[in-house]
């Protein structure tokens, strides 16, 4: 999975979670769905594409042995720092959007 920063961040460590419930995509802080944490993210830096490795979630998912509900990022601290990232509906740039990129082993 391929994320790109926006620039308007505080630049702290973030986690990447495994979602385990259903959720909305209007949902809000009080309406989140629970999660189990994956990993680790450092900070974010400007210009600087992320790149995580997710197969150990992929294969999980076509196993059966979680549903796929998606990931989701969250920051380190729950003080008001935040990394910015371009969304999946960000029109402005689409090149910016994230992505996740398969590659075959062989």
């Amino acid at each position: 999975m391929s994320f790109a920063e926006t620039g308007l961040s505080i630049f702290v460590r973030m986690y990447l979670d495994r979602v385990t419930s259903q959720w909305a995509e209007n949902c809000t802080w009080s309406q989140k769905p629970s999660y189990t944490n994956v990993m680790t993210i450092p900070p974010s830096q400007v210009g600087v594409w992320y790149e995580i490795v997710i197969t150990d979630l992929y294969n999980g998912w076509k196993a059966g042995t979680w549903p796929n509900y998606g990931v989701q990022f969250r920051s380190y601290g729950t003080w008001n720092n935040y990394n910015g990232f371009w969304s999946s509906d960000y029109t402005e740039d689409p090149s910016l959007r994230p992505m996740l990129v398969v590659v075959p082993q062989e």
